[in-house]
This record gives structure tokens, sequence and C-alpha cells, in this order.
């Protein structure tokens, strides 16, 4: 009997090894499903910031205004993130990169990915002498990029022309893929941006974190009814913010919204499948 013991606790022990060398990146164990990702959209107001973990990789899509790094930080920290694998910023303006210096000097960040403009601003500086200070090297993308992880894989959707009238369709589009589910996140892409977007990309996808603080346009439109998504999100500080003929559309094809306004956005992939709380 003591020998049967030995032996079952041993099998046990070998059991959960496995179970948690399994998933790189992952969470998983005796008795805990596994977590192939998990995002946050941050409840910043009108501005952006998401933190993404999926697999072994950490990366920050924008950040927000510049009075919302500490919020940004104890997220990163409750999480006992250090590394930052890629930030991602999305185009330059205010609301998206306020934060970025301050992400930079406290956090090591591998990689910065941003579209290939410049911008005349305080914030732009303090982000140009952060990267320059840090070493921290940036692709400005004229073409897409793919990240590859264990549990998926993120692209980056560069801007196809060099010049465009409004800053906003600068925008940097990211596409993430895991264990079968996708997610788009859009920046402040405009309509000349989404059509862009649209030409090159007609795949569906299960959340969609809508672009520019819930303005609409016939480019998002066309992109919404291409993706036909279970699950869409808004970055804006009230109600007022949101095109009727947004929540229209999102209404007719039963997509769920979830409003920054009303708290942090929470997305996770598990062996349960795709779940979105708030």
């Amino acid at each position: 009997m003591k020998l049967y013991n030995k032996i079952r606790k041993v099998n046990i022990v070998l059991i959960c090894t496995v179970a948690i060398i399994s998933i790189a990146g992952g969470i998983s164990g005796c008795g805990k499903e596994n977590l192939y990702l998990k995002m946050d959209i941050l409840d910043t107001g009108k501005s952006d910031c998401i933190i993404l973990q999926i697999g072994d990789k950490v990366i920050v899509n924008d950040s927000a205004d510049e009075d919302d790094h500490k919020l940004i930080a104890s997220v990163l920290d409750d999480y006992g993130i250090k590394n930052i694998d890629y930030f991602i910023i999305s185009h330059y303006d205010n609301d998206h990169i306020g934060s970025a210096s301050n992400i930079i000097k406290k956090y090591k960040v591998g990689r910065i990915f941003a579209p290939d403009y410049k911008r005349d601003s305080k914030l732009y500086s303090k982000l140009m002498k952060a990267v320059n200070s840090a070493r921290v090297p940036v692709s400005f993308l004229t073409e897409d990029y793919t990240i590859e992880t264990a549990n998926g894989h993120v692209q980056i959707n560069a801007p196809l022309k060099k010049v465009y009238d409004n800053e906003n369709n600068y925008s940097l589009i990211t596409s993430v893929y895991c264990k079968g589910y996708s997610l788009l996140l859009c920046g402040d892409a405009l309509e000349q941006r989404m059509q862009e977007f649209n030409s090159v990309c007609k795949d569906s996808y299960t959340f969609i974190k809508l672009p520019h603080h819930g303005s609409y346009d016939s480019g998002l439109k066309a992109a919404l009814n291409n993706a036909k998504p279970l699950y869409a999100a808004v970055t804006a500080e009230s109600k007022k913010r949101l095109d009727s003929a947004l929540l229209s559309e999102l209404n007719a094809l039963g997509t769920r919204l979830y409003k920054s306004y009303d708290g942090r956005i929470m997305v996770t992939v598990t062996d349960r499948g795709f779940n979105v709380e708030q």
C-alpha cells in the first residue's frame, strides 16, 4: 500500500508538470483551465490603452493620455509584468501616446512598432527622447508585420499611403488570432484607412475594438459587415460620443457593445472558449 501511494503521488506530480509546461506562456495546472489569451481595454475615457497577453508575449497597444500613466502601470504591475515584448503605437495623437514615455522609462520594451510619419508635438518629442534614451529599437512600418506567439499570431497592417489629409488615417490596424478566435484593433482609423483595410482583409472577427471613439462612416460600416463580430468595444468618455448610426448598425448585426466608460473591458480565450467581462 505504501508503494502504491508513492507511485500515485509521483504520477500526480508528473501530470501537473506536463500540464504546466504544455502551454507556453499560458496559465494552467491541476484543476485549472488553460488561459491562452488575456486582453484588457483600460477605462481611460476618450483614449486608448490595450494590454494584450498572448502565449509567451506581452504587447501594449497605445498608451492613452499623459495623466493615465499611473493607471497603466498599476495594471501592468498587478500582472507582475516587468518586460513588454512589443509596444504598438497606432498613431501619434496625444490620446494614444500620452503615457508612452513613462512606459518606456519604467519597463523594458523589446521593440516598438509605429507608423512612418512625424508629428510636431510635445508628447511626440517626449516619446522619441525616451526611445533614444532607452535605446529601444523602433520599426516604422510601411508594410505588414506578423508577431508569432506560442498561442497564435498578431498581424499589424500598415497604411498603404505615405501622406494622408487626416492624421488618424496613419493608424496601424492590428489583428490578433488565437485558437480559432480573432480580434481587430482599429486604432483611430477613419473612412479612407478602413476602406484600405477592407480592400486587403475581408475576414470575420470575434471581437472589434472600434475606431475613433464612437464615430461612424462608410469604411467602418463595410468592415463591420465583413467581420460580423459577436462583440465590439468602444473607448469613449460617455454615451454622447457614440454615433446613433453606429449603435443601429451594431444592433442590426446582433453585436454586443462594451463601452469603456462603464469600466475596464477584459477579454479571455481559455479551454472554455471566448469570454468578455466588464
